[in-house]
């Protein structure tokens, strides 16, 4: 609430606590009219914006409560102010909010050409960080900014000092390797962990660069090189991935030997694990899954094999589509076969969680209703 005569504005919290706020000097006083705050010009220069935007302003309402530090359930829950504030609302300095408009002033200090008003408060919590490297170092910062004016911005300093932090801590890992590769592994390095980064670098330096063909430093083939290291990458991760999974380690070693080898155990390894898994899943249903008349019968896949051999005979996606969700415990695939042709697949059903046939197909997923299907619904609407 402002009082255009005395030019303050009326605040309440969410512990009812009434604070005022004076838009000339910037201080905000208590109840008993003890000053509590005080902001600087910038701060003050905002209000009074938003004063003369709208005099019944949410927003300004939610910027005085949050620069008192209230960040009470109604704000929380409110969906207006919750949209209008989910960057600052979900930054991790949310109890430093006042940062902002102290780092606004020195900003203007060195004439630094930033908009005011909205753009310094609604912000995501990437930019609220290149605001607070910004803030920490703003002597460095001012100091580029005055030597270069057309080339300082807030992202580019912020950039640049976490890319230096990087290279610091993994100084060990990326000694022998030239600037240009440098530029990849900072470029990906939300997809490399740290602890194993001097692996990455090890095995793209002997020899996987050169089997992928990367030209690093040829910016005529930046597109090949991109993909080629995005590659190289999903491939060690891939590797990593599998053996972190069979508790096997990894050596700075060749490769492509050491590869091949986890690839091939992973095979086996996988297939006993899913057989156990698909055992688990289908035991707690087998008795209702099971089912069978004079003519047909229903099959209960028990390992991976049975899935791909099912596949291949119906040419559906029963392995690639359906395999991973029955191992995830989301849906039961049976197969109905013939009983005097029981090796070869008749139609691959699919019986949801509440035991109703979800999916009832022949080969090449042509939709068939025998009587069968009615017998076998019947049988797992009385046994589910």
């Amino acid at each position: 609430m402002l009082n255009k005569e005395k030019n303050f504005i009326l605040v309440t919290t969410d512990n009812n606590k009434t604070y005022k706020f004076d838009i000339n000097t910037g201080i905000i006083y208590g109840v008993r009219g003890t000053p509590v705050k005080t902001y600087p010009p910038h701060f003050k220069t905002t209000v009074r914006n938003e004063v003369a935007r709208s005099e019944t302003s949410t927003w300004l309402t939610t910027m005085l409560r949050l620069a008192l530090g209230d960040y009470g359930d109604r704000m929380l829950k409110d969906r207006n102010l919750r949209s209008d504030w989910g960057g600052l609302l979900a930054c991790p300095y949310l109890t430093q909010v006042s940062d902002l408009f102290t780092l606004a002033d020195r900003l203007d200090s060195i004439h630094y050409p930033v908009e005011r008003h909205y753009s310094y408060f609604n912000v995501y919590s990437e930019e609220y960080e290149n605001l607070r490297i910004v803030n920490k170092y703003f002597k460095q910062f001012a100091k580029q900014f005055r030597d270069n004016p057309d080339d300082c911005s807030i992202k580019q300093f912020a950039d640049e000092f976490r890319r230096v932090m990087w290279e610091q801590d993994n100084e060990k890992a990326l000694r022998n390797i030239d600037d240009n590769l440098k530029e990849w592994f900072y470029r990906y390095k939300e997809y490399i962990p740290d602890s194993k980064l001097d692996y990455y670098v090890y095995f793209i330096t002997h020899g996987l660069s050169d089997f992928l063909g990367i030209q690093f430093c040829n910016r005529s083939h930046y597109s090949n090189s991109r993909e080629g290291f995005r590659n190289a990458i999903n491939i060690i991760t891939d590797v990593f991935n599998k053996a972190e999974e069979m508790n096997y380690p990894i050596t700075k070693d060749n490769f492509f030997t050491q590869a091949i080898n986890i690839n091939k155990m992973y095979t086996v390894f996988k297939e006993k694990i899913d057989k156990e898994k698909l055992q688990q899943v289908y035991s707690k249903r087998k008795e209702a899954l099971q089912f069978e008349t004079d003519d047909f019968v229903v099959v209960i896949p028990m390992t991976e094999r049975d899935f791909m051999e099912e596949a291949s005979q119906q040419n559906n996606c029963v392995y690639t589509h359906y395999l991973p969700k029955v191992l995830k415990d989301e849906t039961y695939v049976v197969f109905i076969r013939k009983k005097n042709r029981l090796n070869k697949s008749y139609v691959t059903c699919e019986v949801n969680q509440r035991g109703y046939i979800q999916q009832y197909l022949t080969t090449n997923n042509d939709s068939i209703r025998d009587d069968f299907r009615a017998q076998y619904a019947e049988h797992l609407r009385k046994n589910w």
